[in-house]
């Protein structure tokens, strides 16, 4: 399905991949495959704490400050979170996002990096569209196809309705469905 292949992308790209993941064990392959990882604990219904995650928060300023390149994942929201509105994670990553940019802003220093996310239903969607948000540059990296899970969990291989998830938002975003591909295969959304 391309997923491993996505993953195990955004993770070496990255210089920091932060994971939002209920176990310690994180979100499998994501760990496994970062040069560099960090856990934000959630609960079963995906809710985390910024207070809680204060220190991922300023390894992520520290990245973003520094013209590097900051991955974020998480477990998807569908099969068992169908009931937990993306809108709502929306919300919450958002302003866990802006502190990360409250953190830059008060040490003086630019943002100068990028963020990569795998454009997943939830916690690599909620990601992508802060970014947007808050004028971040971010790269979406999507498995071959286009490939993305609803919330009953089943893999859908669509480019329009994959992007289609991103357009409510104020900035571009560049997303590409082929990990390591000529840019032939980059497209704006």
């Amino acid at each position: 399905s391309g997923y491993a292949a996505r993953t195990r992308e955004t993770g070496q790209l990255a210089d920091l991949t932060i994971d939002f993941s209920k176990t310690d064990r994180g979100s499998g392959a994501t760990k496994r495959m970062a040069r560099n990882y960090e856990r934000v604990p959630v609960d079963k219904n995906n809710t985390f704490s910024i207070t809680n995650s204060s220190k991922q928060i300023a390894k992520a300023a520290d990245v973003l400050s520094n013209g590097g390149v900051l991955n974020f994942a998480g477990h998807g929201n569908y099969g068992k979170l169908e009931n937990v509105k993306q809108e709502n994670l929306d919300k919450n990553v958002r302003d866990w996002l802006s502190e990360v940019v409250k953190s830059i802003n008060q040490s003086g220093k630019k943002l100068t990096g990028e963020i990569i996310t795998g454009g997943q239903t939830g916690f690599d969607e909620s990601f992508a569209k802060a970014a947007k948000d808050l004028n971040i540059p971010v790269k979406i990296i999507a498995p071959k196809g286009w490939v993305f899970r609803d919330k009953s969990g089943k893999d859908i291989s669509d480019e329009s309705l994959f992007k289609q998830r991103f357009l409510d938002t104020k900035k571009p975003t560049q997303a590409t469905d082929k990990p390591k591909e000529p840019d032939k295969n980059k497209a704006r959304i």
